[in-house]
């Protein structure tokens, strides 16, 4: 039998989903954050690193709070959380901002693969002013 890395992807969304329901639908308060993991065809093992955040009292997660908090300092609008924007041939969608690294302050998920990246706030900007101009 071949694995393909197709079908490891597959795996990986199914567990993705599965962790998902269970943390998100019971009583534990807490949310999945960006699943990352790789894998290798050659020995067929993979590994997926699962994040979570804990819910606060308002429903939202601490990477939310930072984000409509600290967003606005780099010039981009609170409410763009979990936004979808194309930037070049790809789509991205913003999940979080990171304080440590002022130059590459943004979180984002390219959406064709699921890679998650980091980019600056004149990306982030650009694109959405791209897809603000295309859905006009």
């Amino acid at each position: 039998m071949s694995v393909t890395k197709t079908d490891l992807k597959h795996v990986r969304k199914l567990v993705e989903d599965a962790v998902k329901e269970v943390l998100e639908g019971s009583e534990f308060s807490l949310a999945l954050v960006q699943p990352t993991g790789n894998y290798d065809t050659n020995t067929y093992t993979m590994k997926v690193k699962v994040e979570k955040s804990v819910v606060g009292q308002e429903g939202i997660t601490q990477e939310e709070r930072d984000y409509r908090m600290y967003a606005p300092m780099w010039g981009v609008e609170a409410d763009t959380w979990h936004t979808k924007f194309e930037y070049g041939s790809q789509e991205y969608k913003l999940v979080g901002v990171n304080l440590r690294k002022p130059k590459n302050c943004f979180s984002i998920v390219r959406l064709s693969d699921g890679q998650p990246r980091i980019c600056g706030r004149e990306f982030v900007q650009a694109g959405l002013a791209l897809t603000k101009t295309k859905s006009s």
